[in-house]
């Protein structure tokens, strides 16, 4: 799990926002795998995340960039991943991905759209399916 601490919580009539920070005081380039405490700079990533009592929930978490120190990696800034939170690029949770993956598993495009409106996930029906598919092939036994 990242180190991640909840900095406030707000609701906002269907809404509530997290809002959260990573700690790691270092983190390893994702290319050459040097270990860095140089900060440059951070930003925000914004997450979906499940629903709480039929309520959207977003989470707002401040992301540190790191800067290599390995002067003949090709990557000079990188991002600190959020491990356990979300996968890199992705703009939702762990948590909330794995509910859409089993929704669309379950119940394919069509009924599952209908039901993520229900649960405060709405998707469309192609990103269930996406989700399906990007799933890695298992050999049968």
């Amino acid at each position: 799990m990242a180190s991640v601490r909840l900095v406030g919580v707000e609701s906002r009539g269907r809404t509530i926002g997290f809002a959260a920070m990573t700690t790691a005081p270092v983190a390893a380039c994702p290319v050459c795998g040097t270990s860095s405490d140089r900060v440059p700079s951070r930003y925000e990533r914004r997450l979906a995340d499940r629903a709480v009592d039929g309520r959207e929930v977003s989470i707002r978490l401040r992301v540190e960039r790191f800067r290599c120190m390995n002067h003949e990696c090709g990557r000079k800034i990188f991002a600190e991943p959020a491990v356990g939170v979300a996968a890199r690029y992705q703009r939702r949770s762990r948590v909330l991905t794995r509910l859409l993956i089993s929704i669309g598993l379950a119940l394919g495009g069509r009924a599952g759209h209908r039901l993520t409106g229900h649960i405060a996930a709405q998707v469309s029906r192609s990103t269930l399916l996406r989700l399906v598919r990007e799933l890695p092939v298992t050999k049968e036994r």
